[in-house]
């Protein structure tokens, strides 16, 4: 069984998929094992050569593996075509990454730069519903695959522009996947309690120092619990209690 933790940098569309990035976060390990920090600024005033220098050194880092989370609008995002593309091609002293996708509930299937090298071979391909339990090979897998250079599909022009968005929701967690406590407490992650906690969580909750901290215990814990809580209304009505409590202090 593999154990080893490679440094990841992860890839994705922030508006839509932020919620999968926390939990892969808080699953994976620490800040330590993942590196989040892509593109958010307009850059588009400087040359090409110098935005994929700056992904290389500021961005990429120390990472050996990219893992991209493929949802509904990956494919069309500009910077997430520049960092797969940055991730294969290798710059001065720094080497290629391998490359997994991770494929979210409501992913796509149109073609893109990660998909030219599943294609290839190079990259390793999962859904998101086996990431606890195949996440950590496949990252290990797409790591040893970097010896394999010949294998990689990096002739996809650079993406000029973001795609238009496809006017449907957002990818969440859904109930059946039984990834929030409070999703099983409310029955539903669209509740207005849920949507509460969740704008408490991005607005407060990551600003202070032991609040990221917090997060990923929860993401990495919350599944069982979430699963055995799920038929025992008693429970469910407790943390209803408690949460209401709660939502005073927060609103």
């Amino acid at each position: 069984m593999v154990t080893k933790r490679h440094k990841v940098f992860i890839s994705y569309h922030h508006e839509a998929d932020q919620e999968y990035a926390d939990a892969l976060r808080g699953f994976y390990g620490s800040s330590k094992s993942i590196i989040d920090k892509s593109m958010y600024d307009d850059l588009s005033h400087l040359q090409n050569e110098t935005i994929l220098k700056k992904i290389r050194r500021d961005h990429l880092l120390d990472s050996t593996v990219t893992v991209v989370l493929v949802g509904k609008h990956t494919w069309g995002r500009k910077w997430v075509d520049w960092e797969i593309y940055s991730s294969l091609r290798g710059y001065a002293d720094r080497t290629i990454n391998g490359l997994v996708g991770v494929y979210l509930p409501e992913h796509s299937r149109k073609h893109f730069r990660l998909t030219d090298n599943i294609n290839t071979g190079y990259a390793v391909k999962i859904s998101w519903e086996d990431v606890e339990t195949k996440f950590i090979a496949a990252v290990h897998n797409a790591w040893n695959r970097r010896s394999r250079p010949d294998l990689i599909d990096n002739s996809r022009p650079l993406r000029e522009r973001n795609a238009p968005l496809e006017p449907k929701k957002y990818s969440h967690y859904k109930e059946e996947e039984g990834c929030f406590i409070a999703t099983a407490v409310y029955g539903s992650p669209y509740a207005e309690e849920i949507d509460i906690l969740r704008k408490w969580r991005d607005k407060k909750l990551k600003k202070i120092w032991f609040g990221s901290e917090f997060i990923q215990y929860y993401y990495k814990y919350s599944p069982p619990l979430a699963n055995f809580i799920r038929d025992k209304e008693p429970i469910k009505a407790w943390i209803r209690k408690f949460v209401t409590i709660i939502l005073k202090f927060i609103k």
